[in-house]
This record gives structure tokens, C-alpha cells and sequence, in this order.
């Protein structure tokens, strides 16, 4: 049976059909004034040259160096190897973290208990679940045979209402990381609230909310209650199981992966900005198979960890790059989650009433103008970072 990766493979070779859509891209772009299409992309998409963009993702490195390198030591550690393939993390992580808690498995929560304590943290960031227009969501937790294998959202045909589903295991209590996905799909239905995206049926990119945009909220919020002792506290103190060991490292923890994973996204945005580049600072040409053969290193350099094969070919699997939607979807996708996490990231620190609500008067902007064009969503997460119209 073939793959994916099999499929786009002959696509991907030197000459190939990629290849030729790069460079042909990059005619169009220098007919216009600029270096590439990467380039080109990068400001009409985001009000960012690439050079902005490059030496922002430089600035990120180092702000999650430390973290994400203390997260890969640490599994090394936990499975006795000198050296982590890119796909054991994941793997490895579940578990890591249960041992890094002093459990077997992380505590659960009944359903009552989870929906109270979701509409409480949301609450506290100004996103009230039982006012207008937050208390039109249809909430769809549990598994059944005609719902597909995962968690969406989408919108309803009626104006400012969303429903989302999830794959819990019915009448089951829900353990805490697996709350963390009802919590990242309400994201999704209070984004289509605020920015008015109503088309019935369609997911959040397709309703012109862009998915980085999109993604970065979501995931920023499903990490705020569980990424600060304080917070944690706020939210599940009192619960079964939930020990002051889980309060004190599990925010440690999360913050560590959650650094990683920042990296991770940054890491295939630049290596698909990097198929772009067809020249060095001095003009000399990149060959394709130069460009393409950059991948160990940057895995190597910026995630430490081993590569996986097929780099290429897992980024058409994707997102296919022969339309206007998907053109550098890496690209979108890890700035967006980069800088929207950022906003949380005083919040994930401090934890307070002060900065909960700094947190959510921000998010409500970037939640509002991600229904309008990718610029200005870009514009409103560097509003929000405290930095006015200048690109961080």
C-alpha cells in the first residue's frame, strides 16, 4: 500500500513538479521587486519582510533554548539512549511526564467537574460561556460510530453559533491531558464568535480565519491552566488526585514541551522558507538538492534530536502547496502559534488576576481580526505583544 510520502515522492524529486513550481513562483515574485516569493509572501501576508521574519525566529531560538533542550535531555534520560529519533518524542512524552509527576497515570476529572472548570478559566480570561454570544455553542464530547476519528470544530448554520466534537469515551472520566482537547476546540468556537466567521459547515481555516491564527489561540488556551502552579491551583485544587507534586512540576513540564513544540513548528516553517531561497547572500545559486538536503541539520541544530527521512515529502503531505491557501502553510502556521503563545507567555509566568485579563483583552483582539486578512491578524498579535504597529 502506498503512502502518502509515496504518492508525492516523484513530485519532489530534482526537476520534478516542486521544483518547478518554486522556481516559477520566485519569477513572479522578482518581477515584482523582491528577493522571492518567500519574501513576497512574507509582507503581503503578514506586513513582515523576510528578513524580519528570520531574525524574529532567531530571537524565538533563544528564548526556548533552554527549555526544549532541558525537555529532550530529560526523555533521553527517561529511555537510556544517548540520542532521540524525531518521532520518539512524541512518543516517549505521555510517560515521561507521568513519571516526572510521581504517578502511573495523570488524575481524571468527571464530566461536570471538566466543563465547570473550562468555563471557569475562560471566564477569567472575559469569554463569559453562559452570556451572548459565548452561550451558543453546541458542546459534543463523546465518541460515537458516526463521527470521524478526531476533535473539530465547526460553524452552524445559524448566525454567531459553533459546536465542537470530541472522541472522550462515553460515561468515562476524562484524564487531564485529554481535557486539554475540549478545551482547544471551545478555543476554536469562541475564535468563530468573536471574528463572525459563519459560514455553516466549514472548519476554521476554511471560514478566512487563518489556521495559524487560528491554531496559535487554540493552543495557547488549552495550555494556560495547566502551565502555571498558581493557576493550576486556581483551577483543580481540591480534585482527586491532584497532588501538590502534580501542581508543582506538571506547568514545569508543559512549559518545557510546549517550548519544543514551539521550536518544532518554527523549524518546518524555516525549512520550507528555505526551498525559497534558490540564491546565498552573494548570489551564488542553491541547488534543489541543497535546499532539500538542509533538513538533518536544521533537525540536528534546532530540535536536538535525530531527523526523520522525507522531510519534503511530509510537508506536501500536509499541505499541498499548488494552491493559494496552502503556498508556505509551515510558514503561517509556526508564526502564527509562535507569537500568539508569546501573548500567553507573561500570563504562564505571573499567573494573576492582572494578567489574566491582559491575557484575554489580547486574545480578543487577535480573535477579532482573525476574520478579516492575515496582515491584520499578524498586526493584532503584535499589538498585542505590547509592540504597537512594529513587527516584534
Amino acid at each position: 500500500t502506498k503512502t502518502y510520502q509515496d504518492q508525492f515522492r516523484p513530485m519532489i524529486t530534482p526537476g520534478g513538479r516542486y521544483e518547478q513550481f518554486i522556481k516559477e513562483m520566485n519569477e513572479i515574485a522578482r518581477a515584482h521587486g523582491y528577493e522571492n516569493y518567500a519574501d513576497m509572501r512574507m509582507v503581503e501576508k503578514f506586513g513582515m519582510d523576510l528578513d524580519g521574519f528570520i531574525g524574529w525566529v532567531e530571537q524565538t531560538w533563544q528564548a526556548t533554548d533552554a527549555d526544549a533542550k532541558a525537555y529532550i535531555d530529560s526523555l533521553e534520560q527517561f529511555a537510556g539512549v544517548e540520542s532521540l529519533t524525531y518521532w520518539q518524542v512524541k512518543q516517549l512524552s505521555d510517560a515521561w511526564i507521568t513519571e516526572q509527576v510521581g504517578m502511573e497515570e495523570l488524575p481524571k476529572l468527571s464530566e461536570e467537574d471538566a466543563v465547570a472548570i473550562m468555563q471557569r478559566m475562560y471566564k477569567d480570561v472575559g469569554f463569559d460561556m453562559a452570556a451572548d454570544p459565548y452561550d451558543r455553542i453546541t458542546m459534543d464530547w463523546y465518541q460515537d460510530d458516526l463521527k470521524w476519528n478526531r476533535s473539530g470544530t465547526a460553524a452552524t448554520a445559524n448566525p454567531q453559533q459553533a459546536y465542537f466534537t470530541s472522541n472522550l469515551k462515553p460515561g468515562a472520566p476524562i484524564p487531564l491531558d485529554e481535557w486539554q482537547t475540549p478545551v482547544h476546540e471551545t478555543g476554536h468556537t469562541l475564535h468563530y464568535q468573536t471574528s463572525g466567521a459563519t459560514v455553516p459547515g466549514l472548519s476554521s481555516y476554511q471560514n478566512n480565519m487563518p489556521s495559524y491564527v487560528a491554531e496559535g489561540v487554540a493552543m495557547t488556551f488549552e495550555t494556560v491552566a495547566v502551565a502555571n502552579e498558581p493557576l493550576m491551583r486556581r483551577y483543580f485544587e481540591g480534585k482527586d488526585g491532584f497532588t501538590d507534586k502534580l501542581f508543582q512540576v506538571y506547568p514545569q513540564v508543559t512549559r518545557q514541551a510546549a517550548a519544543w513544540e514551539t521550536r518544532r513548528l518554527l523549524n518546518m516553517a524555516m525549512y520550507e522558507i528555505n526551498l525559497y531561497i534558490d540564491q546565498d547572500k552573494d548570489g551564488n545559486a542553491r541547488s534543489w538538492e541543497q535546499r532539500t538536503g538542509a533538513w538533518p541539520q536544521m533537525v540536528g541544530d534546532n530540535l536536538f534530536v535525530e531527523p526523520p527521512e522525507d522531510a519534503l515529502a511530509q510537508i506536501m503531505c500536509r499541505s499541498h502547496p499548488f494552491n493559494d491557501q496552502s503556498q508556505l502553510a509551515y510558514a503561517s502556521y509556526g508564526l502564527g502559534f509562535a507569537l500568539v503563545n508569546q501573548i500567553g507567555l507573561k500570563t504562564i509566568v505571573e499567573g494573576n488576576d492582572e494578567e489574566l485579563k491582559r491575557f484575554g483583552e489580547a486574545m480578543h483582539r487577535v480573535m477579532a481580526d482573525g476574520g478579516v486578512a492575515n496582515r491584520a491578524s499578524v498586526q493584532a498579535v503584535v499589538a498585542g505583544l505590547g509592540a504597537g504597529e512594529e513587527t516584534p
